[in-house]
């Protein structure tokens, strides 16, 4: 899927959408993509599932810039063109009272895997594999192009939500959400598509949920460097090896409402999936 196309009036709250067009009047042909939940429920409408119980009243945007210097530009332009800066987080404006998270990536991240907000370097935020998603994402044209920006794939938006769950994941429960709801819908919209047809000796009893966790490894393997999918394999291999005791597991269970051997199996294989050659 490289195009959606949808309406002004499907979008969960018209502040997203009001926000959005004025981003995409400011920014101009400045490369960013919706992150977070505003991303997942746009996934959600192009397979034609049922939007999350997860509700969001905020827009999240990840943007490619060369330097904090190029950054602090577009900060100023957000500005001139309305937008007003929260005056403690350095990520976050607002429009009309709507929060908007700015994050960047790209050329100002030291090691391609974090950035650290002057002038204190602080907060640290991780970016991991944006640059990557970036290169696959979807681009969305709303009311017949009026607007247009882009948003990742399914397996794109799973990999930010396992980063910011890995950066965060002792803080709160979202990130999670998020990933299991992918998981649990990725399946059933999918399984007719030729792409998959390996899943099916992969996945002995077809079970819709680790099969849905499969197929996004396959996606996600595609995205990713081998230095990205084997920093992911260690850590989720880190947590499998800890069974019962594991955040991962345990978050996953409660957010998937699946049994331990279920959410274990998913995991196993997904990871074992995406180093796959």
């Amino acid at each position: 899927m490289k195009d959606l196309h949808i309406q002004s009036n499907q979008f969960v709250l018209p502040q997203q959408f009001e926000t959005l067009k004025k981003l995409c009047q400011c920014l101009g042909n400045q490369d960013f993509f919706v992150i977070g939940a505003a991303a997942r429920d746009m996934l959600s409408i192009a397979l034609d599932i049922d939007l999350s119980t997860r509700t969001t009243r905020d827009l999240d945007i990840s943007i490619a810039v060369e330097s904090w210097d190029s950054f602090m530009k577009i900060q100023e332009l957000l500005i001139s063109s309305g937008f007003e800066k929260d005056n403690v987080r350095k990520q976050r404006f607002y429009y009309k009272d709507f929060e908007l998270d700015v994050v960047p990536f790209g050329k100002l991240s030291e090691d391609g895997a974090k950035i650290y907000w002057p002038p204190e370097a602080s907060p640290e935020m991780t970016v991991r594999g944006f640059e990557s998603v970036l290169k696959e994402c979807v681009n969305v044209k709303v009311d017949d192009a009026a607007i247009e920006f882009k948003i990742p794939t399914t397996a794109g938006l799973f990999v930010t939500k396992l980063d910011a769950w890995i950066d965060r994941g002792l803080e709160k429960d979202n990130d999670m959400d998020d990933m299991m709801y992918l998981v649990d819908n990725y399946y059933v919209p999918n399984c007719t598509e030729p792409a998959y047809t390996e899943v099916y000796d992969a996945v002995e009893d077809a079970d819709p949920f680790v099969s849905g966790a499969y197929m996004l490894a396959m996606d996600a393997s595609l995205l990713l460097t081998d230095e990205e999918k084997a920093y992911y394999r260690d850590v989720i291999e880190k947590e499998l090896t800890k069974q019962e005791t594991s955040l991962l597991i345990q978050k996953s269970m409660k957010s998937s409402k699946k049994d331990y051997d279920t959410v274990y199996r998913a995991w196993e294989l997904f990871v074992k999936r995406l180093v796959q050659n």
